[in-house]
């Protein structure tokens, strides 16, 4: 069957069939779910090699004036996540893969005053921004409700907020198993963990879940309990510390680290600590790089998979992309002695 043949059946013309089958947001969202149950009935197939072309001649014919991805900011504050090192490093990935691939960044701050989500959604589709990358969420719920009908959409957040859009986000998960891997193998058998309060709901206690089962699978038992806190507590902490005799210590945070130093333990002799995410601190210490140059580069491919198959809206089946940290070794790990 010919796109023109479904196009006599469905009662319209050859081109709004083409669009329809491409999802493009300009055929309503009625016409296009009627000519893709048409064409799933009678059995028609795209010509993969013509689809291909046509994409190309349509990229070609955008690149010439080079497209912009909205980049939504939907933190308190203008700068947002640019302020610290890991949106700096996720902000050069983004550019970086955009202008390779023939698009540019353009920022956008959701919370400026006076600007609601519909305002922001009809200003980025008169501007034709079509792809939109939406950036972490810390306190809220669920995304603001935009028109999301009329873009392309990944966030930076792996995370079950409302609506649930294809994302990038660094594992925390495989990051949490990488160092108490790392800790054993260099003799450490007492592996306590620490954390805020905040970071483990912030990352749905990716952390913490994946500390539980590997003290579970390894001895049978959580040998340490985890100590999550809120505020941050120097007598807790040393409370905790005399209790389980740690003789290493995995946190996303360098409180614990000044705790230990202010209570007269040496670092790594009497304990060794890790640092998850080593953006924590400026000192040679060991721990989990998080790439998240990569995590901005990959969220741009993302949308660009998107835009190029003509992909808007809401997902019917999000996809979730993670990608794994690495180990660095630092001054504050050291092999123990038998």
């Amino acid at each position: 069957m010919t796109i023109r043949e479904l196009a006599e059946i469905a009662g319209c013309s050859h081109t709004t069939v083409s669009k329809a089958l491409r999802n493009d947001p300009k055929i309503s969202k009625l016409v296009r779910d009627r000519v893709q149950d048409l064409a799933q009935k009678h059995g028609y197939q795209r010509d993969p090699l013509v689809s291909a072309l046509m994409g190309k001649l349509r990229q070609k014919r955008l690149n010439r004036n080079t497209e912009v991805i909205g980049y939504i900011n939907w933190w308190d504050t203008e700068a947002g996540d640019r302020i610290n090192l890991l949106g700096r490093d996720q902000e050069r990935g983004m550019h970086q893969r955009a202008k390779e691939l023939g698009y540019k960044i353009e920022y956008f701050w959701g919370h400026q005053p006076n600007l609601s989500p519909q305002r922001l959604s009809r200003i980025l589709y008169n501007r034709g921004i079509r792809g939109i990358i939406l950036s972490t969420i810390l306190d809220e719920v669920d995304y603001p409700d935009m028109e999301w009908d009329h873009f392309s959409i990944a966030s930076l957040q792996d995370t079950l907020f409302s609506p649930h859009f294809h994302s990038v986000a660094y594992s925390k998960y495989h990051g949490m198993l990488i160092a108490l891997k790392k800790l054993r193998s260099l003799g450490y058998s007492r592996i306590g963990f620490t954390n805020h309060s905040f970071d483990e709901n912030f990352t749905e206690g990716q952390w913490l879940a994946a500390y539980l089962k590997e003290a579970y699978m390894t001895y049978g038992k959580i040998k340490i309990p985890p100590l999550i806190i809120d505020p941050w507590d120097k007598g807790i902490f040393e409370k905790w510390v005399k209790e389980n005799k740690p003789d290493s210590i995995v946190c996303n945070s360098s409180q614990p680290l000044e705790y230990l130093n202010e209570l007269g333990y040496k670092v790594p002799e009497d304990i060794a600590f890790v640092f998850l995410d080593l953006t924590q601190t400026k000192a040679p210490a060991a721990g989990i790089s998080q790439p998240r140059d990569q995590v901005g580069s990959k969220v741009v491919e993302l949308i660009v998979e998107q835009l190029e198959t003509n992909s808007f809206g809401i997902p019917k089946v999000p996809k979730s992309v993670t990608i794994e940290g690495t180990w660095v070794d630092g001054t504050t790990v050291v092999k123990k002695r038998v």
